[in-house]
């Protein structure tokens, strides 16, 4: 009996390795600009606001940084 219940283990191991398919997640290309001659020119659809840290004295500062157009959003202030 034992046996048996390993032998039909193997068996179902084996065919479910056989007849398994792979599955793979399928993205599309996204086109986020236009044609200048052979360059393709992207254009963000957002800009990319984050917060800029910086430590003075040992004081900790942060201010909103425009990392795009490389300027401050907000003066510095104290966290």
């Amino acid at each position: 009996m034992k046996k048996k219940v390993i032998t039909v283990s193997i068996v179902v191991y084996i065919l479910t390795i056989l007849f398994s398919e792979t599955v793979f997640a399928f993205t599309q290309a996204t086109y986020l600009g236009h044609s200048n001659g052979n360059n393709i020119i992207c254009e963000p659809k957002a800009d990319d606001i984050r917060y800029q840290y910086k430590s003075i004295n040992g004081i900790h500062y942060r201010r909103l940084y425009n990392f795009t157009t490389h300027k401050p959003l907000s003066d510095r202030e104290r966290f």
